[in-house]
Protein backbone atom coordinates (compact mmCIF):
# COMPACT_ATOMS: atom_id res chain seq x y z
CA UNK A 1 0.00 0.00 0.00
CA UNK A 2 1.43 3.29 -1.05
CA UNK A 3 -1.48 5.41 -0.54
CA UNK A 4 -5.21 5.33 1.03
CA UNK A 5 -7.34 4.63 -1.98
CA UNK A 6 -9.45 7.77 -3.39
CA UNK A 7 -12.96 6.10 -3.99
CA UNK A 8 -14.12 3.66 -1.61
CA UNK A 9 -14.45 0.04 -3.10
CA UNK A 10 -16.06 -1.34 0.37
CA UNK A 11 -18.58 0.00 2.76
CA UNK A 12 -21.85 -0.19 4.48
CA UNK A 13 -24.75 0.17 2.26
CA UNK A 14 -27.54 1.41 4.55
CA UNK A 15 -27.72 3.00 7.76
CA UNK A 16 -28.83 -0.13 9.25
CA UNK A 17 -25.26 -1.48 8.40
CA UNK A 18 -26.98 -4.69 7.57
CA UNK A 19 -26.09 -4.32 3.94
CA UNK A 20 -22.16 -4.13 2.47
CA UNK A 21 -20.72 -3.42 -1.27
CA UNK A 22 -17.75 -5.02 -1.63
CA UNK A 23 -15.51 -5.03 -5.05
CA UNK A 24 -18.59 -5.00 -6.96
CA UNK A 25 -20.58 -7.26 -5.18
CA UNK A 26 -23.41 -5.77 -2.80
CA UNK A 27 -25.64 -8.00 -0.13
CA UNK A 28 -27.16 -8.67 3.00
CA UNK A 29 -24.95 -9.33 5.38
CA UNK A 30 -25.08 -11.39 9.41
CA UNK A 31 -23.22 -10.59 12.49
CA UNK A 32 -21.57 -13.27 14.87
CA UNK A 33 -21.38 -12.78 18.15
CA UNK A 34 -19.17 -10.00 19.57
CA UNK A 35 -15.46 -10.87 20.24
CA UNK A 36 -12.14 -9.53 21.70
CA UNK A 37 -8.82 -10.10 21.39
CA UNK A 38 -6.58 -12.04 23.88
CA UNK A 39 -4.75 -9.73 26.81
CA UNK A 40 -6.15 -6.38 24.98
CA UNK A 41 -8.85 -4.08 26.69
CA UNK A 42 -10.84 -1.62 25.08
CA UNK A 43 -11.35 -3.54 21.58
CA UNK A 44 -13.89 -5.39 20.68
CA UNK A 45 -15.38 -7.47 16.60
CA UNK A 46 -18.15 -8.72 15.49
CA UNK A 47 -17.20 -10.86 12.56
CA UNK A 48 -19.53 -10.59 9.38
CA UNK A 49 -21.00 -12.77 6.65
CA UNK A 50 -22.62 -12.17 3.48
CA UNK A 51 -26.43 -14.43 4.01
CA UNK A 52 -26.10 -15.85 0.23
CA UNK A 53 -22.22 -16.66 0.21
CA UNK A 54 -19.82 -18.87 1.35
CA UNK A 55 -17.86 -16.88 4.44
CA UNK A 56 -15.43 -18.74 3.07
CA UNK A 57 -15.46 -16.49 -0.49
CA UNK A 58 -15.61 -12.93 1.47
CA UNK A 59 -16.67 -11.96 4.99
CA UNK A 60 -15.31 -8.72 7.64
CA UNK A 61 -15.75 -7.80 10.85
CA UNK A 62 -16.67 -4.44 12.54
CA UNK A 63 -14.24 -3.47 15.26
CA UNK A 64 -14.86 -0.83 17.78
CA UNK A 65 -12.22 0.97 19.97
CA UNK A 66 -12.39 2.91 23.09
CA UNK A 67 -10.99 6.26 23.70
CA UNK A 68 -7.21 5.72 23.88
CA UNK A 69 -7.21 2.19 23.10
CA UNK A 70 -5.77 0.42 20.48
CA UNK A 71 -5.75 -2.98 17.92
CA UNK A 72 -2.80 -5.15 18.50
CA UNK A 73 0.02 -4.48 15.97
CA UNK A 74 -0.16 -7.23 13.34
CA UNK A 75 2.01 -8.19 10.61
CA UNK A 76 0.09 -9.29 7.52
CA UNK A 77 0.54 -12.88 6.65
CA UNK A 78 -2.08 -13.45 3.72
CA UNK A 79 -1.69 -12.68 0.00
CA UNK A 80 -5.40 -11.55 -0.94
CA UNK A 81 -7.47 -8.68 -1.01
CA UNK A 82 -7.69 -6.72 3.25
CA UNK A 83 -9.07 -4.21 3.27
CA UNK A 84 -9.85 -1.30 6.49
CA UNK A 85 -12.85 1.01 5.93
CA UNK A 86 -12.56 3.65 8.82
CA UNK A 87 -16.02 4.48 9.32
CA UNK A 88 -16.74 6.83 12.97
CA UNK A 89 -14.72 8.70 15.38
CA UNK A 90 -11.28 9.65 15.22
CA UNK A 91 -8.38 7.00 14.47
CA UNK A 92 -4.79 6.98 13.74
CA UNK A 93 -3.70 4.44 11.37
CA UNK A 94 0.02 3.44 11.42
CA UNK A 95 1.40 1.29 8.66
CA UNK A 96 4.64 -0.12 7.91
CA UNK A 97 5.07 -1.14 3.93
CA UNK A 98 7.69 -3.35 2.94
CA UNK A 99 10.24 -1.44 2.20
CA UNK A 100 10.25 -0.46 6.10
CA UNK A 101 8.67 3.27 5.40
CA UNK A 102 6.21 3.99 8.60
CA UNK A 103 3.15 6.19 7.57
CA UNK A 104 0.79 7.30 9.57
CA UNK A 105 -2.89 8.80 8.83
CA UNK A 106 -5.69 10.61 11.06
CA UNK A 107 -9.31 9.96 10.31
CA UNK A 108 -12.23 12.03 11.37
CA UNK A 109 -15.36 11.44 10.75
CA UNK A 110 -16.75 14.60 10.94
CA UNK A 111 -14.35 15.94 8.22
CA UNK A 112 -16.52 16.72 4.94
CA UNK A 113 -13.70 14.15 2.32
CA UNK A 114 -12.14 11.76 4.63
CA UNK A 115 -14.94 9.27 5.06
CA UNK A 116 -14.14 8.70 0.80
CA UNK A 117 -11.02 6.83 2.01
CA UNK A 118 -10.18 3.01 2.83
CA UNK A 119 -6.92 1.16 2.98
CA UNK A 120 -5.62 -1.85 1.64
CA UNK A 121 -2.65 -3.80 2.36
CA UNK A 122 -0.47 -6.34 1.26
CA UNK A 123 1.28 -9.76 2.51
CA UNK A 124 4.54 -8.64 4.91
CA UNK A 125 2.85 -5.43 5.77
CA UNK A 126 2.25 -4.28 9.49
CA UNK A 127 -0.62 -2.59 10.39
CA UNK A 128 -2.50 -1.11 13.92
CA UNK A 129 -5.20 1.05 14.61
CA UNK A 130 -5.42 3.95 17.82
CA UNK A 131 -8.50 5.75 18.88
CA UNK A 132 -7.79 8.91 20.01
CA UNK A 133 -8.34 9.62 23.64
CA UNK A 134 -10.00 13.18 22.44
CA UNK A 135 -13.59 12.32 21.86
CA UNK A 136 -16.71 10.50 24.03
CA UNK A 137 -17.44 7.43 22.03
CA UNK A 138 -15.94 4.22 20.90
CA UNK A 139 -13.97 5.11 17.27
CA UNK A 140 -15.06 2.34 14.28
CA UNK A 141 -13.99 0.32 11.53
CA UNK A 142 -14.70 -2.58 8.88
CA UNK A 143 -12.52 -4.80 7.84
CA UNK A 144 -13.05 -7.00 4.62
CA UNK A 145 -11.49 -10.05 3.83
CA UNK A 146 -11.70 -11.87 0.11
CA UNK A 147 -11.03 -14.94 0.11
CA UNK A 148 -12.59 -14.89 3.85
CA UNK A 149 -10.73 -14.94 7.41
CA UNK A 150 -8.55 -17.24 8.58
CA UNK A 151 -6.52 -17.50 11.82
CA UNK A 152 -3.68 -17.46 9.48
CA UNK A 153 -4.30 -14.26 8.02
CA UNK A 154 -2.61 -12.67 10.55
CA UNK A 155 0.12 -12.90 13.78
CA UNK A 156 -0.23 -10.21 16.54
CA UNK A 157 3.46 -8.79 17.60
CA UNK A 158 3.89 -8.47 21.29
CA UNK A 159 5.13 -4.34 21.94
CA UNK A 160 9.09 -4.66 21.96
CA UNK A 161 9.10 -7.78 19.42
CA UNK A 162 12.32 -7.01 16.91
CA UNK A 163 11.62 -9.43 14.43
CA UNK A 164 8.29 -11.65 13.43
CA UNK A 165 8.02 -14.60 11.58
CA UNK A 166 11.42 -13.44 9.62
CA UNK A 167 10.07 -9.80 9.09
CA UNK A 168 11.98 -7.02 11.22
CA UNK A 169 10.35 -4.12 12.85
CA UNK A 170 11.89 -0.67 12.12
CA UNK A 171 13.86 1.16 13.87
CA UNK A 172 11.89 3.93 16.23
CA UNK A 173 8.45 1.91 15.24
CA UNK A 174 7.62 0.98 19.01
CA UNK A 175 8.66 4.55 20.22
CA UNK A 176 6.20 6.20 17.28
CA UNK A 177 3.52 4.21 18.79
CA UNK A 178 4.33 4.75 22.14
CA UNK A 179 4.27 8.48 21.83
CA UNK A 180 1.11 8.10 19.93
CA UNK A 181 -0.86 5.80 22.76
CA UNK A 182 0.30 9.07 25.58
CA UNK A 183 -1.36 11.09 23.08
CA UNK A 184 2.26 13.05 22.61
CA UNK A 185 2.04 14.19 18.84
CA UNK A 186 5.09 16.38 19.57
CA UNK A 187 7.07 13.50 20.31
CA UNK A 188 6.02 11.95 16.64
CA UNK A 189 8.63 12.72 14.51
CA UNK A 190 7.04 11.23 12.04
CA UNK A 191 4.58 13.28 9.47
CA UNK A 192 0.68 12.44 10.65
CA UNK A 193 -1.35 12.32 7.15
CA UNK A 194 -4.90 13.89 7.22
CA UNK A 195 -7.01 11.79 5.29
CA UNK A 196 -9.45 15.02 5.28
CA UNK A 197 -6.50 16.69 3.57
CA UNK A 198 -5.64 14.36 0.77
CA UNK A 199 -6.67 15.41 -2.81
Amino acid sequence: MAEPTRERNVDFSDPSRTRVKARGYEGQIEYFAPETFPGVTGVRFKDWRFKDIDKKIKDGALIEIDPGARTPVQLVEADKVISDVPLSGKLLFVHVDLEDNIRIYHFDSNGENASSYLFEFSKGEIVCWLASAEQSKPAEFMEYEEPGYTSADFTNIEPGTEVVSGRRIPAGFWETLGALEKGDLEGVTIPIVELDKLR
